[in-house]
């Protein structure tokens, strides 16, 4: 237990147990990356001639909590079983611990859902995808002992939480009452700390994932484990609130799955990435240019936030981007500026643009982005579920009603089109408003835009500074070229 001398709970000592646990995951990680993903152990039922229901990672994992429970390792508050209905009393005289926590906090466990990302998400991005059925064993040995491991300081949470309340109770109380949660999650979250913590497991993974050898050779040597992905799977799972896009990963589990797959395929190639995320920044800074990073949040939704604040003072916006998401600010203060690979050149696209080749305005277009889905997003369409619900259908009702919104009230009152079209608009308004949800820009992102951003930009560094970044990006390529020639040879 996290507790201090006094034996009471204390930030120090909670602090220091979760540096501890950081160890821990990192260790079992490294463990079990030596496996490939082995789907059949989580999705393959046992045979009925078992009498056991459920797969074989199940029945292992709910043999060893039953174990354990027996010599109480559940009478711990710093432990929540994943099969707490399978459960054996314990076989020895423990004393259970004194309650530390609320009784609401010390009946959360979110093992069901730490259970569903770590197979279905986690796993993809560290682990190949093959089986191998001569170390099923083992492999869910590994799984049990990280999972416990994750679990442990993920629940972790609810001790900080505890003990920052008891410290600051006034300042917690309003917002308690309110039910008020973003107001909580500042309170408790403070995103500098969260950075030192995302820098010293990526650092411990570097160490603890090392190939130690004799020799004294100075050239690189790959590590175990991808520090980046270390580092990643505490932003996006393990530390507390909000990370990124994880609020739309929880409304929709399918959203830019492709892309954390495709991250997998990079690890590889880490440090180029991190050499030329460290040379892109060096190159606006020099050139002047405000470089703005607010955690926990995507890039879109700090820049639609931004656009917004910037038409409030009376300013008009140019968004340069190729992203499609950015096509539904567009406005009569809003212009997007895009790449023409085919003419080498950017290009300007207005509201007169937009409404020319579309036929509508920009809300309908995000409108018919949730009726038919975004591939390259994984968000699925209307199509998914009603074939015969197609784009020519879409953009009819659209072009009369305007926006989803409009098209869902009008169905659920009246006929808006053809008997499969108003079946599907009323049996499926949550789909459609999750996929509203998903797909729209937020605009309330806690950022404020600071006056000196608006000012005119000293360019007179522009030129040496470009031309030192082509020299560079040139060089970079011979460098590669060379390297390639020399493996070939």
């Amino acid at each position: 237990m996290a507790c201090g001398d006094d034996g009471k709970l204390s930030l120090d000592s909670i602090r220091d147990s979760l540096i501890r646990q950081e160890d821990t995951i990192i260790f079992n990680l490294i463990e079990r990356i030596k496996f490939p993903i082995n789907p059949s152990l989580y999705k393959q039922q046992l045979p009925s001639s078992s009498n056991i229901s459920g797969s074989l990672f199940q029945y292992l994992f709910q043999e060893t909590e039953s174990l354990q429970s027996k010599v109480g390792r559940y009478l711990s508050p710093e432990e929540n079983p994943f099969f707490p209905d399978n459960l054996s009393d314990s076989i020895i005289p423990l004393t259970k611990c004194t309650p530390v926590l609320h009784p609401a906090a010390e009946s959360v466990n979110v093992n069901e859902k730490i259970l569903d990302i770590y197979i279905n998400q986690m796993l993809p991005l560290f682990c190949t995808e093959a089986d191998d059925d001569a170390n099923l064993a083992t492999t869910a040995a590994c799984d049990i002992q990280l999972l416990q491991a994750l679990s442990r300081r993920i629940h972790y949470g609810k001790f900080v939480a505890e003990v920052k309340f008891r410290d600051n109770t006034d300042e917690y109380k309003p917002f308690i009452l309110a039910q008020d949660k973003n107001a909580l999650m500042k309170l408790l979250t403070f995103e500098a700390v969260e950075e030192m913590v995302k820098k010293r497991v990526a650092k411990k993974a570097e160490v603890f994932g090392q190939e130690v050898t004799l020799n004294d050779s100075v050239e690189e040597v790959k590590g175990k484990i991808d520090p980046l992905l270390v580092s990643r799977l505490y932003d996006e799972w393990v530390i507390d609130g909000e990370r990124g896009s994880e609020y739309r990963r929880q409304l929709l589990p399918s959203y830019k799955a492709s892309r954390r797959k495709y991250w997998h395929q990079l690890q590889g190639a880490r440090c180029t990435i991190e050499r030329s995320h460290r040379l892109i920044l060096d190159v606006l800074q020099n050139c002047n240019v405000p470089v703005v990073k607010i955690e926990s949040h995507e890039a879109d939704d700090v820049i639609a936030t931004l656009v917004e604040q910037v038409i409030q003072r009376g300013h008009r916006v140019v968004v340069a981007s190729p992203d499609k998401d950015f096509k539904q600010l567009i406005s009569d203060d809003v212009q997007i500026v895009i790449p023409v690979p085919e003419f080498n050149r950017w290009s300007f696209f207005t509201l007169k643009h937009y409404v020319a080749q579309y036929n509508c305005d920009p809300r309908s277009d995000l409108s018919l982005r949730c009726i038919l889905g975004d591939e390259v997003d994984g968000v699925p369409g209307i199509q998914h579920v009603v074939p015969g619900f197609g784009r020519k259908t879409a953009l009819k009702l659209l072009k009369k009603h305007g926006t989803l919104e409009n098209l869902l009230n009008a169905a659920s009152v009246r006929s808006v089109g053809r008997q499969y079209a108003q079946d599907a608009l009323i049996k499926y308004a949550d789909y459609l408003r999750r996929n509203y949800e998903v797909l729209s820009l937020k605009r309330d992102v806690s950022i404020h835009i600071e006056d000196q951003w608006l000012n005119e930009r000293d360019a007179r560094n522009d030129s040496l500074v470009l031309s030192n970044f082509l020299t560079s990006l040139k060089d970079s390529r011979n460098l590669t070229s060379q390297n390639r020639s020399h493996s070939i040879g």
